[in-house]
């Protein structure tokens, strides 16, 4: 019997005993999920980055049409490695969901993939090897991966041919990556790829693989865990069959004086030819060059290094027949405007990201210590549309003290200052939809407008659905090229739209952005906590003070620390005094408003 019908029988006999047990119960069928644990894998094979690739891009392939495997890669969430183990503990209480766990190796994957027909041959490229074993030769992959969305083929290298000639030895090579590309520099492999592949990927999503670098970048680039994270979604651009890059630039971030390359001229081609507001997963090294040139283009980056299962809770069906995703609860206080009270809220950061809602916020959400103190987490509501399962369930689940910022830049990670008149028009419209429906309505433009592109903006959200009832912004780290500057409020301060909606501006000294890592490490509730009066002090009360940050995302949320984040607000709380009142989004722009009015 071959390995095929093995899993078939396997699985046959796995989904006759879930049908037993729900004839025997009476209940609601439960859907059967396959759990591969890929960490497990990586102990026990020590899966390269070619292996770990295929192993991606065969679940893109898998949950093609439906939500049918589930992955845990522990430790490559370096938000939180914990994190699929907890979605399945949430999906399991749910009783929508039993899972059936595969063996942990490459080819135990391989072989589930191959019986339930899911790809229908290999795209065999080079792949990382020899000298190219870091950093890749910054196309082959890139391009297997297309074609691999394009024609349900699964890439692999020619060293991961060798290595598992037991479960893929037998299978067809319908495309020899190697003898296409053969004699081609780079950048003649990506005219041929953007020629004959582009014209049949995906207009709405591109994919960049952030793998290839060249010795001349900066050592922080060169070392970057965020490189071989990115890989994680892999599974997700598979299955909306995107136009996958492997380009990098420097040249739009106003910070280096590296020239245009050839890559910004390639990247420049792409977007040309997406449809307004494409989503730009995946990641890039430099990321204000990259959220830049995606800017200028009309398209919004949704940042996806660590961020797996994404083919899954795309396509995860809601609970009781529900069409769309619940609203986010406004959750209003309702206390009255004390005009001798300093007001504080505390937002969280990466809140434009997929990413955040797979970590379950770097962990925070799932703390006990949720819903004891007001915070106001930044969630991305373009989130609802592509991943209405995963968006629902920060929705039902949300308590009283819990409210919601749409970060950053308001649906879909952008800067409105790099964006025409028309791009930004566009923009905010689709905000504004999106906030009537999903919430929230506080907006963070995170730095990158000015008070006349705020105008613009709220206006446009009206227009779209929803204007916004306040914007936050953040003090982002200046540029020596004026043209990508970000706005910086005027003394740090807050300000006000002329149709009189709120500019919450989070101070930028004493820094309230970004600022665990600058904490003192004795007692960082003691410094947060004063740099909070001193921000509060400089102006009469009643005045409201932003904190931005926190969220122990790019690793730390499992180690204890005084910095854990629901230990350091709380803490910072209790040392604030009688004079200052923690508050969530909701109340903070209501009595910002307020405010206002009364002056």
């Amino acid at each position: 019997m071959n390995h095929i019908n093995i899993v078939r029988r396997k699985k046959t006999m796995g989904l006759l005993f879930i049908l037993l047990l729900v004839l025997s119960t009476g209940v609601e069928s439960a859907m059967p999920i396959y759990w591969w644990d890929m960490a497990a894998a990586n102990d026990t094979q020590r899966l390269t980055y070619d292996e770990q690739v295929s192993a991606f891009a065969a679940q893109g392939l898998i949950n093609y049409k439906g939500s049918k495997l589930f992955f845990d890669i522990g430790p490559q969430n370096f938000d939180w490695p914990s994190a699929d183990k907890f979605w399945r503990t949430e999906l399991q209480k749910t009783a929508r969901v039993t899972f059936i766990n595969l063996e942990p190796s490459f080819c135990s994957l391989i072989k589930y993939a191959l019986g339930e027909n899911s790809f229908a041959g290999l795209v065999l490229y080079d792949g990382s090897q020899g000298s190219m074993v870091h950093y890749g030769d910054g196309y082959s992959t890139a391009i297997a991966l297309t074609i691999a969305g394009q024609r349900r083929l699964l890439p692999v290298s020619t060293l991961t041919l060798e290595r598992h000639r037991d479960c893929l030895g037998s299978v067809a090579i319908q495309e020899d990556l190697r003898e296409v590309l053969r004699q081609k520099t780079r950048l003649e492999a990506w005219n041929w790829a953007i020629e004959t592949l582009l014209p049949h990927s995906s207009k709405k999503t591109v994919f960049n693989l952030n793998r290839y670098r060249v010795s001349s970048d900066p050592k922080r680039f060169l070392k970057d865990p965020q490189s071989n994270a990115t890989a994680s979604s892999i599974d997700y651009i598979i299955q909306q069959n995107a136009f996958v890059l492997d380009l990098e630039s420097h040249s739009s971030d106003g910070h280096s004086t590296a020239p245009r390359n050839a890559d910004d001229a390639l990247i420049e081609r792409v977007f040309s030819s997406l449809d307004p507001l494409f989503d730009a997963y995946g990641w890039a090294d430099d990321e204000f060059s990259w959220t830049n040139e995606t800017s200028h283009f009309g398209g919004t980056i949704f940042c996806s290094f660590a961020s797996p299962n994404l083919s899954f809770w795309s396509l995860f069906p809601l609970e009781n027949g529900q069409k769309m995703p619940q609203k986010l609860p406004n959750n209003d206080g309702g206390r009255k405007l004390d005009k001798s009270k300093y007001y504080v809220t505390f937002e969280t950061n990466e809140g434009d990201t997929p990413r955040i809602l797979v970590s379950a916020m770097a962990s925070a959400w799932a703390a006990p210590e949720r819903g004891s103190i007001p915070i106001a987490w930044a969630i991305d509501p373009y989130l609802a549309e592509r991943f209405p399962s995963l968006f629902n369930y920060f929705s039902t689940t949300a308590t009283k003290n819990d409210s919601f910022i749409a970060g950053t830049a308001g649906a879909g990670y952008a800067y409105p200052n790099q964006m025409s008149e028309k791009q930004l028009e566009v923009y905010a419209e689709r905000v504004g939809r999106l906030t009537q429906k999903f919430g929230p309505h506080v907006f963070d433009t995170y730095g990158y407008a000015n008070i006349s592109v705020h105008e613009k903006y709220a206006a446009a959200a009206a227009r779209g659905g929803a204007a916004p009832k306040a914007f936050v912004t953040q003090p982002n780290w200046k540029s020596v090229n004026p043209a990508y500057s970000p706005f910086r409020c005027k003394d740090d301060s807050n300000m006000v739209l002329s149709d009189g909606t709120p500019l919450i501006c989070t101070s930028g000294n004493p820094s309230l952005f970004y600022y665990s890592k600058s904490l003192n490490a004795t007692c960082p509730s003691c410094d947060l906590a004063a740099r909070i009066k001193d921000t509060a002090h400089r102006h009469p009360p009643p005045y409201f003070v932003l904190v931005y940050g926190g969220l122990q995302a790019f690793g730390g949320s499992e180690q204890k620390s005084k910095k854990n984040f629901f230990p350091l607000v709380g803490n910072t709380i209790q040392r604030l005094g009688d004079d200052f009142v923690v508050i969530g989004a909701s109340e903070l722009a209501r009595l910002a408003r307020e405010s206002v009015i009364l002056e």
